[in-house]
């Protein structure tokens, strides 16, 4: 007796591995987004840095301010 599997819409797959591809996708979203709202900080380093930079990037009002003149700096031809 045979099978059949629905693959969602937005997905290009269906199966075991793409159901722990989700859950894992949700975790590190919801992990993310503690750790962007203070709570449960990572003492490591690397994970710190990823926090850093990911708040800047959130942060569209500086970016709309700023523009590109954060890098211009760096395309500038040597």
């Amino acid at each position: 007796m045979g099978k059949t599997a629905v693959i969602p819409d937005d997905k290009a797959q269906t199966g075991g591995f793409m159901d722990l591809h989700d859950e894992i996708e949700e975790l590190m979203l919801a992990t993310t987004d503690k750790w962007l709202k203070g709570q449960e900080l990572p003492e490591d380093a690397i994970l710190q840095t990823f926090v850093k930079f990911h708040k800047q990037v959130a942060n569209f009002e500086t970016r709309e301010m700023l523009g590109t003149t954060p890098v211009k700096q760096l395309l500038k031809e040597k």
